[in-house]
């Protein structure tokens, strides 16, 4: 998972999750218990971290791209949840395949939304966006005791 603070990225590693491949017509048929591991694309990823915000108190937009629509370079899901301190988190998240980067392009917008205020992520799956609003509700908890 790569983080942009302060116009810096960061890596954090994170763990590659694995997804049946859909059976081919032109293959044998298997048994039923039976599957082979592909790994996953970038929509599956949108998709599991969709499931998972579906889940959570905030609201969530997807950002659909294609040559009529968004604006290039724009992260694919925005995240939205208030703070018990008052305010929001604006998470900004661009889902990419394990070991593939954001575009230059992406990195430059992710970089403008980070300085406008948002926490701005490249994530590889749904562990990583679990991890990362767990450790910002952590914080905010740990804020609002001291």
């Amino acid at each position: 998972m790569y983080i942009i603070k302060d116009g810096k990225v960061t890596f954090f590693s994170g763990k590659v999750t694995f997804f049946p491949a859909e059976s081919s017509k032109k293959k044998k048929k298997a048994d039923k218990d039976s599957f082979s591991f592909q790994k996953p694309t970038e929509k599956s990823i949108v998709k599991a971290i969709i499931g998972y915000l579906n889940k959570q108190p905030g609201f969530h937009w997807k950002v659909h791209g294609g040559a009529f629509s968004a604006k290039a370079g724009l992260p694919d899901i925005f995240y939205f949840e208030k703070r018990k301190n008052g305010g929001a988190w604006v998470l900004a998240l661009e889902a990419k395949c394990p070991g593939k980067k954001a575009t230059k392009l992406q990195e430059e917008t992710l970089k403008k939304l980070e300085q406008a205020g948002c926490v701005s992520v490249v994530v590889h799956d749904r562990e990583e966006v679990k991890r990362l609003l767990e450790s910002l509700r952590k914080g905010d908890n740990d804020e609002q005791n001291s």
